[in-house]
């Protein structure tokens, strides 16, 4: 320890300026000093604000985007979540972790499960809902869980949003609206399964353009409920946050444009 002049630094840290931090969970390092300024002025590092929108299901990835938000570096930040259903594990873990929730009323319900179609006449209220929430937390982008149709929001938003729309789907292949993934899964005897993550394109056609995909080991036990909390563990926990990330920190680009995207080198 040692006394100090007003205006100087209260940690000096010799050699501090050859020094470089890694952060292998976002593939980059920084120099030593930048990151003691980054964290004395909150302000440097700038961070998107995502809108979370979910169904009913009662597993949800949630919580690992948040986790990996804890991160000083990460680009972005869950500013509030749109759940179809007041008891969903979406609206728990967002009151939790006093992030906004909102519930679109009436609530939605759907069928035998929470990927069932949604009932006819529900789009409405989601769009209503919505627009209210997007014009208070002023969102840059916009995460659809698993158990959440895109039925659900209009074309001509998918088309405005393309770019800045991150879907999850708990399949590695593309899967009919009346269709529910994990009984397909079961039903077909796959060993192999896992979660996709799609990025809007402007055709606005289906969930877009992939950009992550992770795996999960199907069991002969499994059932419906216990494959999905397998998938969102073992996948959707690793594909949402870097997908997030890659998308707020500007550094994933189209595939159809001709331009190479995925993790930093």
């Amino acid at each position: 320890l040692a006394s100090r002049s007003d205006g100087q630094p209260q940690v000096h840290i010799d050699g501090a300026e050859s020094c470089w931090l890694m952060l292998p969970e976002l593939g980059v390092s920084l120099p030593f000093p930048q990151v003691l300024s980054s964290l004395q002025d909150p302000h440097m590092v700038s961070r998107s604000k995502v809108l979370v929108l979910g169904g009913s299901a009662l597993a949800t990835p949630l919580k690992a985007l948040l986790e990996a938000t804890e991160i000083w570096a990460f680009p972005a930040e869950v500013s509030a979540v749109i759940s179809l259903s007041s008891q969903s594990q979406l609206v728990k873990t967002a009151k939790t972790a006093g992030i906004a929730s909102f519930v679109v009323q009436p609530e939605i319900k759907v069928g035998g499960n929470a990927f069932s179609p949604p009932p006819r006449g529900a789009d409405s209220h989601v769009e209503e809902l919505l627009e209210k929430v997007l014009e208070q937390h002023r969102a840059d982008l916009i995460v659809v869980m698993d158990d959440f149709s895109l039925d659900l929001l209009p074309v001509s938003m998918r088309k405005k949003w393309a770019g800045k729309l991150i879907t999850v789907r708990a399949s590695l292949v593309p899967y009919k609206a009346d269709e529910d993934p994990l009984q397909l899964v079961l039903d077909s005897g796959m060993c192999v399964t896992g979660c996709t993550v799609y990025q809007q394109t402007e055709e606005a056609d289906g969930p877009g353009e992939i950009m992550l995909q992770e795996t999960a080991r199907v069991m002969e036990s499994d059932t419906p409920d216990s494959l999905h909390e397998k998938i969102i563990e073992d996948a959707e926990s690793k594909a949402l946050p870097e997908a997030v990330r890659l998308v707020a920190s500007g550094k994933w680009k189209s595939r159809r444009h001709g331009v190479n995207h995925g993790r930093l080198q």
